[in-house]
């Protein structure tokens, strides 16, 4: 019996214990998306929890010190999109003396497919919940990021305008537009050459999406090539790329899916393409060869599942 209440006490401390723990977790969960700091009349740089929204408050821009909190959120009040909500020590209403830069980072491929670069703009969310767009918005199409000045503001979302109807939407970044990665390797210039594929284009077809960086993971360049699926991307002896992955084979009643091996030079341009329609498969890994070609592994689905091997001469024709 003793023993059995010792069991008990241990069993109830240690329910407890899980609740405290659990509620702890939630609690910083809840906490997680909000980021806070002091500033002074000296200035300084605040970045959201997801790192896309940067402000830059400028010396002077202050008299005096204050607390301030950026809330990243998907949703405020009814609207959604890519959406931040400023509080200024415990205030929802605040001027400064001088404008604050207000920078908006966004990626390409996750834009809704209706949203061009050249019409994003910075959104202040205004009484009654409308939107005010700033018209000193800028697009740095090179970093990819949106940058307005304004000495007000609380809500602030990164929008676009349709110029042909006057329609004003919110830059939702849709999930079925989210690049998919699929390979990464570091290049030559210690940067890094990355690969996958993206839906971007709508169609419900996705599209070969390459990205190279520098060493601190700043964007160079991105390109979109014409294939389905990519897998695999490696540098070549002439600093361009060797891509492979897959595409959608169409004959005139039906299709299957096919290897397509990509190469591009230094600089994403296409230099040509090939897709090996003997039989249906998927291309997952490629590499290049001493002699200068390619060999490339994946897998067919002509019986059941198995492993494809290609060898192509420095052109992509099969050997």
């Amino acid at each position: 019996k003793i023993r059995s209440n010792f069991l008990i006490k241990i069993f109830t401390f240690f329910l407890i214990f899980c609740l405290i723990l659990s509620f702890g977790c939630k609690k910083k969960k809840e906490l997680s998306d909000s980021v806070t700091a002091v500033i002074s009349p000296n200035g300084g740089t605040i970045v959201s929890t997801d790192a896309k929204l940067i402000l830059e408050i400028p010396p002077g821009a202050l008299s005096t010190q204050i607390t301030i909190t950026v809330k990243t959120s998907s949703e405020i009040f009814g609207q959604y999109g890519n959406l931040y909500w400023v509080t200024f020590s415990e205030e929802k209403e605040f001027t400064f003396l001088k404008p604050v830069t207000i920078r908006i980072k966004y990626i390409l491929a996750s834009l809704p497919e209706d949203a061009k670069e050249e019409n994003l703009r910075i959104g202040l969310l205004e009484p009654m919940n409308c939107w005010e767009l700033l018209s000193n918005s800028i697009v740095d199409k090179t970093n990819r990021a949106v940058s307005a000045a304004t000495e007000h503001f609380s809500g602030v979302g990164l929008l676009y305008e349709i110029p042909t109807t006057g329609t004003i939407k919110l830059a939702f970044p849709l999930l079925n537009r989210v690049p998919y990665g699929g390979s990464v390797q570091q290049t030559t210039d210690s940067g890094y050459i990355i690969t996958g594929y993206t839906y971007s284009f709508g169609n419900y077809k996705p599209n070969v999406y390459l990205i190279k960086t520098d060493k601190r993971d700043n964007l160079l360049w991105e390109k979109f090539l014409p294939s389905n699926r990519s897998y695999s991307v490696r540098q070549t002896s002439d600093m361009g790329y060797i891509i492979v992955g897959d595409i959608k084979y169409y004959y005139p009643h039906s299709y299957m899916e096919c290897v397509d091996l990509i190469k591009t030079d230094e600089n994403s341009n296409l230099l040509w393409k090939k897709t090996f329609i003997e039989r249906s498969g998927y291309g997952y890994s490629v590499q290049q060869t001493l002699d200068g070609g390619y060999i490339i592994t994946g897998s067919t689905g002509t019986r059941g599942v198995d492993i494809y091997l290609i060898k192509t001469d420095m052109h992509g024709n099969t050997l």
